[in-house]
């Protein structure tokens, strides 16, 4: 059993394999506030689920302790989960890779290299979470550099709503797929100097590839602001969230502009994580050395 607590206010958990079209969410509850599990869609361990659960209610926790939030767009709307997706390019073959964005999220139903489902990491499902919360407040195109960004703040995030134990994306569930301290272990740029400017058909034009640009520095700063990473993750997430609630960015917004603007709202603010910040922003290329 898992304790419902923010989970059981907003969100729907439905099998999405029970739908012709895997890449949408089923809005039929496969469990009841009370957490009674039903086998009715012919899903026969719903393990998937349970950890989907077990994980939106951490989630959704430490958004509502930490950043004073109620659901992906702090309105208490709704959330909609589904297991047992698949992408739209997808093949019949188990898909091992989780989606999210304006209130929904879709996890795959593949198995990790340990045999884990992908809703056993903390991470994922917080990353999948925060690219419904970006959309809430941003209107970014998910393709280059927006897109991109929208990956990053989805990555440190994620990473700081799972504690921040590991630098590997999705390492706990035995599918690491990015490392914020060290991007170039999974073949990111780590300078904006180094920018892969990729065809719209590859990765939307390069946002996972290049999201590690953004990553290392976010990681660098949270590390300069405290040895303890989750510590000095916590302001700057704070600081990104406030970011989008507070400019009115591009949808085709360029890197440099956001590391200029994040910026300026640090020192706005008088954070003493400025200097940290402006420092790795410049070591990436991000941010123009101050004269």
């Amino acid at each position: 059993m898992v304790p419902l607590g923010e989970i059981a206010q907003y969100v729907v958990i439905g099998d999405s394999g029970a739908l012709p079209d895997r890449s949408f969410v089923n809005v039929t509850p496969i469990a009841s506030n009370e957490n009674q599990w039903t086998n009715e869609s012919g899903y026969p361990e719903l393990s998937d689920a349970t950890w989907l659960a077990k994980n939106l209610d951490t989630t959704l926790g430490f958004y509502h302790r930490s950043f004073g939030m109620r659901s992906w767009d702090d309105q208490g709307s709704a959330f909609h989960a589904g297991i047992r997706g698949r992408g739209r390019s997808s093949t019949d073959r188990p898909d091992t890779n989780a989606y999210g964005a304006n209130g929904y999220m879709l996890i795959g139903d593949g198995r990790t290299s340990t045999g884990q489902a992908v809703s056993e990491a903390l991470d994922i499902v917080s990353h999948e979470f925060t690219h419904s919360v970006i959309s809430a407040s941003a209107d970014f195109f998910y393709e280059r550099e927006a897109g991109a960004i929208n990956e990053s703040l989805a990555d440190f995030i994620g990473m700081t709503v799972a504690g921040h134990t590991t630098t590997q994306m999705g390492a706990a569930a035995g599918w690491a797929v990015r490392d914020l301290a060290q991007p170039m272990l999974f073949n990111q740029p780590e300078l904006y100097g180094d920018y892969q400017d990729l065809p719209l058909d590859t990765d939307y034009g390069g946002v996972h590839r290049n999201s590690g640009i953004l990553n290392r520095a976010l990681y660098r700063t949270a590390r300069r602001i405290s040895a303890e990473t989750t510590e000095g993750a916590l302001p700057l997430s704070q600081l990104l969230l406030d970011s989008l609630r507070d400019f009115s960015w591009s949808p085709q917004l360029l890197m440099e502009d956001f590391a200029v603007g994040l910026q300026v709202l640090c020192e706005h603010r008088a954070q003493a994580a400025c200097s940290a910040l402006a420092s790795e922003l410049e070591a990436s290329e991000l941010l123009s050395p101050a004269l």
